[in-house]
């Protein structure tokens, strides 16, 4: 198999602006935005908060006893589809340091719950990620109609 490095020269360039944000233009509103050597750079201000907030549970998950660990899986995600529901139902715009507080709430509860479930892996934490999944997919459908 060869590549054609035209094709991936084109693909990459047309994938670079989403590496750090995976919003199209039309939710730039949705992303912060910054200056690196002369280039603007968007960051998703949800993910921006997820992902430290994972590090972070990652880290509490290994010094919380199992009872604190599990009601932070349980309420930490809640903020996140909360906010992500309203704005997509509603009018309201939503601000940007909004989304990365329930970002980190989020990313918080994904790490403590990826290390309960795999160290103990605890059927409750698990229950509460299909919970939570069901309960995105049917925000997505509710939200998908509105449109």
């Amino acid at each position: 198999m060869r590549i054609d490095r035209d094709e991936l020269r084109a693909g990459l360039r047309a994938t670079t602006p989403y590496l750090l944000a995976h919003h199209t233009p039309d939710a730039w509103d949705h992303c912060y935005r910054t200056t690196i050597l002369g280039r603007t750079i968007r960051l998703c201000a949800r993910c921006l908060g997820i992902y430290p907030g994972v590090l972070v549970g990652l880290v509490l998950a290994t010094a919380l006893p199992s009872g604190p660990g599990l009601a932070l899986v349980a309420v930490g995600p809640l903020p996140a589809l909360l906010d992500w529901t309203i704005t997509g139902l509603t009018d309201r715009r939503g601000v940007n340091p909004v989304r990365t507080a329930t970002g980190a709430a989020l990313g918080i509860a994904y790490g403590v719950g990826l290390w309960t479930l795999v160290v103990d892996r605890s059927a409750v934490v698990f229950a509460v990620g299909v919970g939570y999944a069901l309960l995105a997919v049917g925000a997505l459908v509710v939200v998908h109609r509105k449109e």
